[in-house]
């Protein structure tokens, strides 16, 4: 790729952009032109904004309304005119989201006509001089969350091409019912075949934008960063990526099978009022609010089932359970890069009182059960600062680092190649309620985004994070790693502190602090607990 060539173009472009925008909210800027690209559906006219050219809201299926609701996501037809791509397209239908964590009445936002995707295009890439691209998938637990993620400085900073994608969720995503499965075996997974299909759709089009579909990242956090493993495990989705980050993904959770998914739908029917033999036509005919609200409880949001809605291991569309495939090694021949934040559940446990010894041995002994006492015995109170500090290092291993591990060495034992990380930087301005709750936020869940981002990052009208000047060196380097990775496979660049392999013998990662990466190995020893739960819900 020409960088100094592509620099010095950027400089042209910069003096021919009138009140260009700056800040990161804000996303409009006037130019003497507007960008056009010919996508295989049609023309689409983006804008310009600094040294990147953005195109929202661009059709990437044919949308899931009416009777192609649950069904697998078809290809997009050709639209009339020039499709004008300067606004978000609609999330998709969810309830509930990031402000529930606090206490706020959930709420029903989105649209079933949702799935669409965001181009962030470097102004001088070109097809024949295309940049690698990355498509970020989101996270919110299956149930919530968009595409609305800003990322022209990710783009402008590593001169790459990133694509953000909606995909359906909750009860309109990973659901199914026996008349569905007997319609079609393939109605099941739907949220997942939603990131296939946008993968292929990269394939097809993202050229025209100036990126290479030959050097795809696939990355995203939590849900996100469990959705990238699942592809890297699929043998449908070979050739469609190159490289893929994971950040903070439970890795090795348990997941329903096409059976038990299958009787959760039979539930989620009986509560909505389509018990009965003709359960499909009548599914189709409830409006989402009407499934959205017998899936919900009125107060928090969450789901009243007895077994949540996510990616099922049903045998045709998700063959095998992702994490059996790592073990097996059976995976996609593509370098990885996993990692999760220090204290991920510190957003999760917001509300716990946990103070005293007494509060902390019942929390855990109403959580993990007959596995209480090795959990006790791990994570003692009294090495800790507080016992509160004991809970959230157990749940934090328990969910995010521990299965991370996990893979990593299944990965490298299997002839992969795998990056970690431990990101641990408490930034300036933390995701306000949870400031506001606790004195020590620390390293909670989500908050690497606005790092890998270079800016504020907002879901649902709640900023995740908010970077202040001191975190600013730490956004440059991880941008840094995330971009020079997705360009060469490998995260090392002369300007950045080294960071090494994984390998299941020393067991390498970079600690990303706010003064310095710190280089750490050895094994973790708390893991061996967790490792044995994790094999159980494997199967292995």
């Amino acid at each position: 790729m020409a960088m100094k060539r592509r620099r010095y173009v950027r400089a042209l472009l910069g003096a021919a952009t009138i009140g260009t925008a700056s800040g990161i909210g804000n996303t409009s800027a006037t130019t003497w032109f507007d960008p056009t690209v010919t996508t295989e559906s049609g023309p689409v006219r983006g804008e310009t904004v600094g040294e990147t050219d953005v195109f929202k809201g661009i059709p990437y299926a044919e949308q899931p309304v009416g009777d192609r609701r649950w069904r697998p996501p078809e290809i997009p037809g050709e639209w009339e005119g020039t499709l004008e791509a300067t606004e978000y397209g609609p999330a998709c239908v969810q309830r509930g989201g990031l402000a529930t964590i606090a206490g706020s009445e959930p709420e029903i936002s989105g649209s079933e006509d949702c799935l669409n995707l965001n181009v962030w295009s470097p102004s001088d890439a070109t097809p024949d001089d295309p940049a690698p691209v990355m498509v970020w998938i989101h996270g919110g637990g299956y149930t919530s969350g968009s595409n609305r993620y800003d990322s022209r400085r990710l783009s402008a900073f590593g001169d790459v091409v990133v694509v953000t994608i909606n995909y359906r969720l909750g009860p309109f995503g990973f659901f199914t019912h026996p008349d569905l499965l007997a319609e079609d075996p393939r109605n099941v997974n739907q949220g997942y075949q939603d990131m296939r299909a946008a993968l292929r759709w990269v394939q097809r089009n993202v050229r025209a934008f100036g990126g290479d579909p030959n050097t795809v990242t696939i990355f995203g956090e939590s849900a996100g960063g469990n959705a990238v493993l699942t592809p890297m495990s699929d043998p449908a989705a070979e050739g469609l990526f190159h490289r893929v980050i994971c950040e903070s993904g439970p890795v090795v959770s348990d997941l329903l099978d096409r059976e038990a998914a299958a009787q959760v739908g039979v539930d989620l029917a009986d509560a909505v009022g389509c018990a009965g033999s003709d359960a499909t036509d009548c599914l189709r005919e409830k409006s989402p609010e009407d499934i959205l609200t017998a899936n919900a409880d009125d107060s928090s949001g969450e789901s009243t089932l007895d077994e949540p809605l996510g990616v099922v291991v049903d045998g045709e569309v998700v063959e095998k359970h992702p994490a059996k495939r790592f073990a097996d090694g059976e995976f996609a021949d593509v370098p990885l890069i996993t990692g999760a934040n220090a204290d991920e559940t510190q957003l999760f446990l917001l509300g716990t009182d946990v103070s005293t010894g007494e509060e902390y041995r019942a929390t855990v002994e109403d959580r993990y059960g007959e596995l209480a006492d090795a959990v006790l015995e791990t994570y003692p109170a009294d090495a800790y600062e507080t016992p509160k500090d004991a809970l959230v290092a157990a749940t934090t291993d328990a969910t995010f680092r521990c299965g991370d591990r996990l893979v990593a060495r299944w990965i490298d034992e299997n002839g992969g190649t795998v990056y970690r990380y431990l990101f641990d930087d408490a930034p300036t301005y933390p995701l306000t309620f949870l400031s506001l709750l606790e004195d020590d936020v620390g390293a909670y869940h989500a908050a690497e985004l606005a790092y890998v981002f270079g800016g504020d990052v907002t879901q649902g009208g709640t900023a995740l994070a908010r970077l202040g000047f001191r975190d600013k060196l730490l956004s440059r380097r991880m941008r840094d790693y995330w971009t020079t990775f997705a360009t060469t496979g490998d995260p090392n660049s002369r300007l950045r502190p080294d960071w090494p392999q994984f390998t299941a013998g020393e067991q390498a990662q970079v600690r990303l602090t706010e003064d310095e990466i710190v280089r750490e190995s050895g094994p973790k020893p708390e893991c061996r607990l967790w490792e044995s739960v994790y094999r159980d819900n494997v199967g292995l």
